[in-house]
This record gives C-alpha cells, sequence and structure tokens, in this order.
C-alpha cells in the first residue's frame, strides 16, 4: 500500500471528506460572523444619525480614532 501513497499524493477520501466538512462549517461561520457586522454597523448608523455624541463614536469605531 505504500506505493499507492507514491502515485497518489493526494489525501485519501475520508480525509478530502472530513476537509470539505470543515471548510463548510468555517464558511458558515464567517458568513454569520459577517452578518452581525453588518447589522452592528446600520446599528452604529442609526445611532449617529439621532446623537451627535453617538456620530463621534461611530466615527472613531468604523474609521478610526481621530488624532
Amino acid at each position: 500500500m505504500k506505493w499507492l501513497k507514491r502515485i497518489l499524493p493526494w489525501p485519501a477520501k475520508p480525509d478530502r471528506t472530513a476537509a470539505v466538512a470543515d471548510a463548510a462549517a468555517q464558511h458558515d461561520l464567517a458568513r454569520a460572523r459577517n452578518a452581525r457586522a453588518r447589522e452592528l454597523q446600520a446599528q452604529l448608523t442609526r445611532m449617529a444619525r439621532a446623537n451627535h455624541y453617538a456620530d463621534i463614536i461611530e466615527s472613531d469605531i468604523l474609521r478610526g480614532r481621530r488624532p
């Protein structure tokens, strides 16, 4: 069987399947985090429109602190 590993350099099918499942789980987690970030950004923007101090805080958070 060692000769087969030399001929076929890619991982075994169960390892590839596990890697694909792990990548899919990471992708789903990244999409959920991205959705949450968009939600928080929209909330900060709404608060900034309603309140001048919230506008300053929103600017610091989204664009970095002013010098």
